[in-house]
């Protein structure tokens, strides 16, 4: 029984690992894709962090993907954009627990929601 059980577990984290690989590639890929100026794809690869993270309850995988995405969107000229993500890993870092981290991004929105960059 016990071996099952052992195995079991060891099946559920295995799975969860191969997950946030997944999870993880994508934000790496769309850094990537932002460096080579593929605006179009990096794009597409920050949104499909966001969803596999959230998908997944890894809420500080959550929190960093909507942040570099919101920082993607400052640096392509699109501030305004750029505030629902940082408002979302704000909302992302306070609920992990991170909240000198949350702190950090109040720079980029104001508390109407706009930007201040």
């Amino acid at each position: 029984m016990y071996h099952n059980s052992l195995f079991l577990m060891l099946t559920f984290l295995r799975s969860r690992l191969i997950i946030r690989a997944i999870q993880e590639s994508y934000l790496l890929q769309a850094e990537e894709q932002f460096c080579e100026r593929n605006f179009e794809v990096a794009e597409a690869l920050y949104d499909a962090a966001i969803l596999s993270s959230k998908a997944h309850k890894f809420v500080n995988e959550e929190a960093l993907a909507n942040e570099l995405a919101g920082h993607f969107y400052i640096e392509t000229g699109r501030a305004k954009r750029s505030v629902q993500y940082f408002s979302r890993a704000f909302e992302k870092y306070n609920e992990w627990g991170a909240v000198a981290k949350a702190a950090t991004l109040t720079k980029y929105f104001d508390k109407s929601g706009d930007a201040t960059v």
